[in-house]
């Protein structure tokens, strides 16, 4: 008879070989043999597939058209036969319950994670609470204690005084009450004399406050003589100006008669003169000749008429002469009168001049005071509103450092680091300094809009968590350098200017309701967009596995979708999810958290030091009453210099 077999020789991992045999006789019926021992068709797949051999494939031989068939696939239908081939598919009913059960598990595990963090918070607040009030407890208990002894030692001193009182009252019993009497009389007489001297003081102040007001009343009632004198002097000024003019009149005429005096004065020489040649003459005749009568009677008449003439000139020279000395003596007591009158002008006009300098003095004294009192009241102001200012930017700043505090309370107080990043943040750090076109972490330059997108954004990210973004590559080789003479281990550099990331659809924004761009959900600055698309690409965030498979599998979008909770299907087709060992991806999110605890940390030091700056200042104006005294002393001068131009005004 005519009979084929195969026969396979398996080595498992324990070193032991199984033979598995399958023999077609010639009616072909089948045969399986296991170790030479024939075995059923059930117990031969049995053991196959308990050495993870396949017993599902029909045959090992691939035919034409085959392979195209199964490339031209769907990637859902592709994913189907992968499982199919797999054996996999027979657990997918199974799978997909254990799926729900472990999101049931995770929620539970959230919700009781979230409540871990509410009752931790809690029990932190109500611990510190308990500190507060033991502390509280304490200071009471101190407080009393203090307050005891401070009783104590008030009575010890009460006592002793008491003590001290019996034994002054012992040593006035024994003689010297006397004593004592004689030094109260004493201190009673001085007290009375000093009375006595304080009340004549009074009466001498109070004397001279009347003199004072006397003096005003006097001056106030010699306002109007002034007043008058002020007008005497006027008319005093115009009939000076006016004699003045009469004395030049006077002085005028007198000079016209002087100079017909002299006139006359020469005119009665001349006469004289001639007479004198005449009565010469006539001598000369006399003697030489006879005068007749007839000539005579001529000689004398004429003579006459001479004298008469010349009579008359001398009484007129003597009128004139006399009316000059009458001027003169005018002109000289109108001339004194008129410097006495000018003296007295003189002094009113000084006496003016000095009341006006007093008071232009007293009112430009007076408006400087208002002006600095107007100044004081401007700063009293301006320091009371910078006090309320104060106080409510100290309001303000007290409730957001409580809002900081609370959310302090409520986020992780510590944060676990590990080696490698600890290393890669100094790292870092020292190129920022080194380097000036040094970003930083991409993780630290961006971070996800809500927390419900940490894993997922953690999870498109991947390892370029971690990468620096400087702005040239020329930078990142210097980097790159000074790493490698640090040893300071390896980093991967994003330059800004070297990356050229691909345009992303439109349309992947519309996609669906419950899915959104990567880049969409993040926050970073305009700067660094491009590091932000690079690394993110065209991955949508899809709220649930069921959208993202929605998309991928159904839609077919050339793009690869990551759900909330990590699960990634790619571009191919092929899904990768799960969490891997150490919480990968929880590490990558507590990066963030750890930033924002960070940033309340500073926003926490910051609010401390400028209430801390707030609260100094304002107990520096409350403390500062130089305004206030200023104030009070400027209203004293004010009241003084009103008074002063008030008096002045009224002389």
């Amino acid at each position: 008879t005519r009979r084929a077999w195969v026969k396979a020789v398996y080595e498992d991992d324990n070193q032991r070989t199984i033979n598995f045999q399958r023999t077609i006789t010639a009616a072909g019926d089948s045969e399986y043999r296991i170790n030479g021992r024939v075995v059923s068709l059930q117990t031969y797949n049995q053991s196959l597939e308990a050495q993870s051999i396949l017993v599902k494939a029909k045959n090992f031989l691939v035919f034409q058209g085959d392979v195209e068939a199964v490339a031209s696939q769907s990637p859902k239908d592709l994913a189907r036969l992968i499982e199919q081939i797999s054996g996999s598919w027979e657990l997918h009913s199974e799978y997909s319950e254990l799926e729900k059960q472990q999101d049931a598990a995770a929620e539970k595990s959230t919700f009781a994670y979230n409540k871990k963090r509410a009752v931790a918070a809690e029990v932190q607040t109500i611990v510190e609470q308990k500190k507060e009030l033991e502390t509280y407890e304490s200071k009471v208990q101190l407080r009393t204690k203090v307050t005891v002894e401070h009783m104590l030692h008030r009575l010890f001193v009460a006592e002793a005084r008491i003590d001290e009182i019996k034994r002054d009252i012992g040593t006035l019993h024994d003689g010297s009450v006397a004593q004592a009497s004689q030094q109260h009389v004493g201190l009673n007489a001085s007290l009375q004399a000093q009375q006595k001297a304080q009340a004549q003081a009074f009466k001498a102040v109070n004397r001279q406050e009347r003199q004072i007001k006397l003096v005003e009343q006097t001056m106030e009632a010699r306002q109007p003589k002034i007043a008058g004198l002020a007008e005497k002097v006027a008319h005093t000024q115009r009939k000076a100006k006016q004699l003045e003019e009469n004395a030049a009149a006077a002085e005028t005429e007198v000079t016209r008669q002087r100079s017909v005096v002299n006139e006359l004065d020469s005119e009665y020489a001349r006469v004289t003169d001639a007479q004198q040649r005449f009565e010469q003459e006539i001598q000369a005749d006399r003697s030489d000749h006879r005068v007749d009568d007839t000539t005579m009677a001529e000689y004398t008449q004429l003579s006459e008429q001479l004298r008469s003439t010349s009579m008359d000139d001398t009484s007129q020279r003597d009128a004139l002469d006399r009316q000059i000395q009458l001027l003169a003596e005018a002109a000289r007591r109108a001339s004194d009168r008129v410097g006495g009158l000018q003296g007295v002008r003189d002094g009113l006009v000084a006496s003016e001049h000095a009341h006006a300098s007093q008071l232009q003095a007293a009112t430009n004294d007076m408006r400087s005071v208002e002006q600095e009192m107007q100044q004081a009241r401007r700063d009293a102001e301006a320091a009371k509103a910078e006090h309320e200012r104060l106080v409510r930017v100290e309001i303000e700043i007290s409730e957001k450092l409580a809002g900081v505090a609370k959310e302090l309370a409520q986020a992780r107080a510590e944060q676990r680091e590990t080696a490698r990043e600890t290393r890669l943040r100094e790292t870092v750090g020292a190129l920022q300094r080194v380097f000036s076109g040094v970003h930083g972490r991409l993780a630290e330059l961006c971070r996800p809009a809500q927390h419900k997108y940490d894993v997922a954004v953690a999870t498109v990210l991947g390892r370029l968590m971690d990468a620096v973004v400087v702005d040239r590559q020329s930078t990142a080789l210097e980097c790159i350098a000074y790493m490698k003479e640090q040893r300071a281990g390896q980093a991967t550099f994003l330059p800004l200017d070297a990356l050229q990331p691909a345009p992303v659809s439109d349309a992947l924004r519309h996609a669906h309701r419950g899915a959104r761009l990567a880049t969409d959900v993040l926050k970073y600055d305009a700067g660094i967009e491009v590091a932000v698309l690079h690394a993110c690409g065209g991955a949508l965030i899809c709220d649930s596995v069921e959208i993202a498979r929605h998309l991928c599998y159904e839609r077919r979008l050339d793009a690869k979708a990551v759900a909330l909770d990590g699960t990634v299907i790619h571009r191919s087709g092929l899904i990768t999810g799960g969490t891997a060992v150490g919480g990968g991806q929880r590490t990558q999110t507590q990066r963030w958290e750890a930033a924002a605890v960070e940033n309340l940390r500073r926003a926490r030091d910051r609010l401390t030091e400028e209430l801390h700056d707030v609260a100094r200042e304002r107990r520096r104006l409350s403390k500062d009453d130089a305004l206030a005294s200023r104030v009070s002393g400027l209203q004293t001068r004010h009241r003084i210099a009103r008074e002063t131009v008030d008096a002045l005004t009224r002389k």
